[in-house]
């Protein structure tokens, strides 16, 4: 009786599909998809990246306080008041107020915004 065995051809297409099944459950990434990932997950990178962030903001601020500032104000104001003296029918009052204010400053001189706008 002849042994059964594999021969080299069914070695060749069982290697053929063990390699398929491979493939198929890894999928490849790209250097710069792993790169990314890397950077999103390193809590080193975030904090340097919103540490730029917060220091590109610094001119906007300080030129922010070299520009002049404007602030407006209102008021309505309504009283109503009854007065009465003895013998004298009561007198009611009626009093409405508006008052309104606008006001814009200038600093002159203000060193620390002057000092961080001219780094």
């Amino acid at each position: 009786m002849r042994r059964m065995g594999v021969g080299p051809r069914a070695k060749s297409v069982l290697a053929l599909i063990l390699c398929l099944m491979v493939s198929w459950s890894a999928h490849a990434e790209d250097l710069l998809a792993v790169y990314r990932l890397a950077q999103h997950n390193d809590p080193t990178f975030e904090a340097a990246h919103y540490a730029l962030q917060a220091a590109q903001q610094k001119i906007p601020q300080a030129r922010a306080g070299l520009l002049p500032v404007l602030s407006a104000n209102g008021n309505d104001n309504y009283t109503k008041a009854e007065s009465n003296f003895t013998g004298i029918p009561t007198v009611s009052r009626n009093v409405r107020a508006w008052t309104w204010a606008i006001q814009l400053t200038q600093p002159l001189i203000h060193v620390q915004s002057l000092y961080a706008y001219s780094e």
